[in-house]
């Protein structure tokens, strides 16, 4: 059966939330028209998105009580297509019931569980004093867009939607749904294609040291603090920590983790840069010798299963993670398991692979081939034609 013409609805196009639409239009595009649109919360469209295939429409918006004026826009891209709507969001499910958007022709699709980041404390003072100015901020003003409140209050709307589509297994137990991992294409991330040496040498890597990385958005629950603290104790001869796509000078939070971790670590073993395209996401890994993805046991990690994980198995790097969510069972052999919040724990599971660089290797290739088997594009559309499919058969039928 062909499949429709497919918009997916972002909550905000200027955001990272992009990443997940992208990747489900992309194992679509192959076999229909897809096209993303949705609120623009920012004044650019998020910057690793640049430049991509995907035709991508967004409307800026910058306050709450604007989103009934988008309703005839909004209305316009839904019109004679299937639609997946991304994240139970004010911008997202409440735009799009609001539109009058037709649930038997939909899908909802949950890849965090966006209503447990406001629960998240962070382990410094001075960070959980700003969370919680925040939070208070973000409650009292009803005009504000995506607020806490907001994204709790309609949550509960995603059991109006028969097809479901999610991210991990805590997520399916929660919604139920298709799971549908963050599948990469191993023919793009492919290590073979990148030049490692050249590569780190652009990045400032020196070869004298292993370099360990973390990769993506600094946020709290994501357990950067607790990379550094593992690292610290090294010494000047130790590993170099490589915080690649999160040091955004717009954002406080990972400004002062890039100010502790220089203190912490030294110049000489720090690197941080601003995000970067998509397309440069192979050279950037293929830099690195390690990579480190030690989320927390709070309620903004369990939920969610990072994008990263896969792009790093993906380029053969080996990979030390936390035992949250689904991330020992995606990895397999491909690198180390240990429990979250332990430093000392995650210092020795990085020292032993940093020791050991031919072993490191050997769980880098078992890491990749793993993904090519379990966790590829390949993968990814069976599960998502069938969830698509059956959403418009159903639709079909009752016309």
């Amino acid at each position: 059966m062909p499949l429709p013409p497919v918009t997916i609805v972002c909550p905000d196009v200027a955001q990272n939330a992009l990443g997940r639409c992208l990747l489900v239009a992309e194992l679509l595009a192959s076999e229909t028209e897809v096209q993303i649109v949705g609120a623009q919360l920012g004044p650019e469209v998020w910057g690793p998105a640049r430049g991509s295939a995907i035709p991508i429409h967004g409307l800026r918006l910058r306050r709450m009580d604007q989103l009934a004026r988008g309703l005839p826009w909004l209305r316009a891209h839904l019109r004679g297509r299937l639609v997946i709507v991304h994240k139970p969001q004010p911008t997202s499910l409440g735009w799009f019931l609001s539109a009058r958007g037709r649930r038997g022709r939909a899908l909802l699709d949950i890849d965090d569980w966006d209503a447990g980041f406001g629960q998240d404390w962070p382990a410094r003072k001075r960070d959980r004093l700003r969370h919680a100015g925040n939070l208070v901020r973000r409650v009292v003003n009803p005009r504000l867009v995506n607020s806490e409140l907001g994204t709790a209050l309609i949550e509960p709307a995603s059991r109006l939607f028969r097809h479901r589509l999610v991210s991990n297994r805590w997520l399916q137990r929660r919604f139920g749904g298709a799971l549908l991992y963050h599948v990469r294409d191993p023919e793009r991330l492919d290590p073979a294609r990148v030049d490692a040496s050249a590569a780190r040498a652009r990045l400032g890597l020196g070869a004298e040291r292993t370099w360990v990385g973390f990769v993506g958005t600094l946020r709290s629950h994501k357990g950067v603090e607790d990379l550094i603290e593992a690292l610290a104790p090294l010494g000047p001869s130790g590993p170099g920590l490589a915080l690649l796509g999160g040091a955004n000078p717009r954002e406080g939070f990972a400004c002062d983790l890039v100010a502790d971790a220089r203190a912490r670590l030294g110049p000489e073993r720090l690197r941080a840069c601003e995000p970067f395209p998509m397309a440069a996401l192979p050279e950037h890994l293929a830099a690195l010798d390690l990579i480190a993805i030690p989320s927390r046991d709070v309620p903004g990690a369990w939920g969610q299963i990072p994008a990263k994980l896969f792009d790093a198995m993906a380029m053969a790097k080996p990979v030390v993670v936390t035992d949250i969510n689904d991330m020992a069972h995606v990895l397999g052999e491909g690198g180390r398991v240990v429990p979250p919040g332990d430093p000392a724990a995650l210092r020795a599971a990085l020292q032993d692979l940093a020791r050991d660089p031919a072993r490191a290797r050997a769980l880098g290739l078992a890491g990749r081939e793993r993904l090519v088997e379990r966790f590829s594009y390949a993968a990814g559309r069976r599960v998502l034609r069938e969830a698509v499919g059956a959403a418009w058969g159903e639709r079909r039928a009752s016309e």
